[in-house]
């Protein structure tokens, strides 16, 4: 599974594993998961938006 990070500068940061995840995480993932559609990540990352 792979992980989704988010860094606002060099201290500040949160990396999510999308893998093994409980319900109490499901609103993150979900938040994330939408934020990716938001921008444009895929063409930097190698994937093809939110659906990978």
């Amino acid at each position: 599974m792979r992980a989704i990070e988010v860094r606002w500068d060099d201290r500040d940061q949160l990396s999510f594993y999308t893998g093994c995840h409980g319900a109490e995480n499901a609103p993150i993932h979900a938040a994330l998961t939408r934020a990716e559609g938001l921008i444009p990540v895929a063409a930097l990352v190698g994937g093809t938006g939110a659906a990978d």
